[in-house]
């Protein structure tokens, strides 16, 4: 969808102007997603339409991507299904996070930046 009268056409005048109304609340704050990867996730296919959407309501919205290897992304998977509920290993994580943190963590001292301007998605690097 390319403006905001395209968003009207599918969930309506009401709909978009109380998305405006609340948008105003948060003009003044800078909002930063967290995420990886980039694509091929449920929260990324969300956040390709959120970055956009945010910007063309006056929100200053960032989305940060994580870099790392295949053990850093199973690790952080593993943590968060641990905050869903899920039982994990702790012995497996223990072993596995000190070898990922000292491997993985000089990837991400240089991170990417998805942001909306100039009625784009733009990468900064």
């Amino acid at each position: 969808m390319d403006t905001l009268n395209d968003y009207r056409r599918v969930v309506g005048e009401e709909e978009v102007d109380a998305i405006c109304s609340k948008a105003e609340k948060l003009s003044q704050k800078h909002i930063l997603a967290i995420n990886s990867p980039y694509q091929g996730g449920g929260v990324a296919e969300i956040l390709n339409s959120l970055v956009v959407l945010f910007g063309r309501v006056g929100i200053d919205f960032g989305w940060r991507i994580l870099h790392g290897t295949p053990d850093f992304f199973t690790v952080t998977k593993k943590f968060h299904n641990a905050l869903q509920g899920k039982r994990i290993n702790g012995n497996y994580i223990s072993k596995t996070l000190r070898n990922v943190i000292k491997s993985d963590s000089s990837q991400n001292n240089q991170p990417r930046d998805l942001y909306y301007n100039n009625n784009s998605l733009s990468e900064n690097l």
